[in-house]
């Protein structure tokens, strides 16, 4: 998880895991923030390491993925829902929730309070 913060407002979140799988390894994330011209944007990527690819998934993407691949599907959706478990967004401004607070505190040591 990436924040880039001035005291509790985020210009940017990125969630991402490790998948090992048979057929090669990925990476998938998550991602939401600001993408310039005051406007704040999402979507989800996912690197495949045996193929050396990587893939920019947006959101009407992402509900095709579900008929062909329902485990990448759960786990960038996953993603996405952890981010707003520690960020909100109101009115364009992205600040951290109480759990983003205390995540950055206990992570990082970092408490702006």
């Amino acid at each position: 998880m990436l924040f880039s913060t001035y005291e509790n407002q985020v210009t940017t979140a990125i969630f991402t895991t490790f998948l090992p799988g048979a057929k090669g390894d990925y990476c998938l994330g998550a991602y939401y923030g600001y993408a310039g011209g005051g406007v704040n944007d999402g979507g989800f990527f996912s690197i495949d390491f045996e193929n050396s690819v990587h893939k920019h998934i947006d959101f009407n993407e992402l509900d095709e993925m579900y008929e062909d691949n329902k485990d990448h599907y759960g786990v960038l959706e996953s993603l996405m829902q952890k981010i707003w478990h520690f960020v909100d967004e109101d009115e364009g401004i992205m600040e951290l929730t109480n759990n983003g607070l205390m995540f950055r505190k206990y992570r990082w040591g970092l408490d702006f309070r």
